[in-house]
């Protein structure tokens, strides 16, 4: 058994309210004439090359009836949640899931299930001096091959007004991000620190050989001595993902030399 990692994405529509202008405006709730909503949602386990998706048009009914009602697809996007350990998604911490938990508020669904979460914009900012953070662009600045649909507006609009080839193409445009997700995260995850322990999340079967917490593999090799003040532990490098600074689990340090150590103060 391994971690379920999901990798996943959402396209909502804008508000839309009446102005005076284009240019830093304040907007005043009585000016809103509809607040924004979920258009669709796209998402796949990392090893696993099945797509997940829905949008509002595949709920025939309730999109007759209210074509900005999202109940039905966050409904689908939370039972997908179910199943999963790990979520992942490009500024998913601060965009995606504050608006999904927005919508589960507001229809009175139960919150998410999986509490890990990682962001791979948060840690493309915090780790990296990338020349743009921006999902396309760190794809490209990594080298990873990507399939791009030009869009602009007009794609948001249409799918508002009910073009059924707006919503298309909109379906298209977000499971096109996931691959390109799944490879940024697959190369940034060595560098973070404080990514979950995905060794946890395997069947051990009474073998007790080290794993890498990064991703879970047994292929590791000597990679020198991780020390502390007190100890030495073997530090290992995981061929599978290039997590280089992975501590053993046994102290080498004998525990008479650990107690003189800590009696003299050293």
């Amino acid at each position: 058994m391994s971690a379920k990692i999901l990798l996943w994405d959402i396209e909502t529509a804008p508000a839309i309210s009446y102005t005076w202008g284009r240019w830093k405006q304040n907007i005043g709730s009585n000016q809103v004439v509809q607040e924004g909503y979920i258009l669709c949602w796209a998402a796949r386990f990392l090893d696993s090359d099945e797509v997940h998706y829905d949008a509002l048009p595949y709920h025939k009914q309730d999109y007759a009836n209210d074509p900005t009602d999202d109940y039905a697809i966050c409904q689908t996007l939370l039972d997908l949640f179910e199943k999963a350990d790990i979520l992942v998604a490009h500024n998913g911490d601060k965009f995606d899931l504050r608006w999904f938990n927005a919508q589960l508020a507001k229809h009175e669904l139960p919150p998410v299930h999986p509490q890990k979460t990682i962001d791979t914009l948060k840690y493309a900012k915090s780790h990296f001096r990338f020349p743009s953070n921006r999902l396309d662009e760190l794809a490209k600045y990594l080298g990873i091959e990507q399939r791009k649909l030009s869009t602009d507006f007009t794609l948001w609009s249409g799918c508002m007004d009910g073009d059924k080839d707006a919503w298309q193409k909109m379906v298209d445009y977000n499971i096109q991000d996931l691959e390109p997700l799944a490879e940024v995260y697959l190369r940034l995850r060595p560098y973070i620190k404080n990514h979950p322990n995905l060794a946890l999340y395997e069947d051990w079967d009474g073998d007790r050989t080290e794993r890498c917490p990064k991703c879970g593999s047994r292929h590791l090799v000597n990679n020198g001595y991780y020390r502390t003040n007190v100890s030495v532990f073997r530090r290992y490098k995981c061929t599978g993902c290039g997590n280089q600074n992975i501590r053993g689990a046994q102290n080498m340090m004998p525990a008479d030399i650990r107690k003189e150590i800590r009696r003299v103060g050293l």
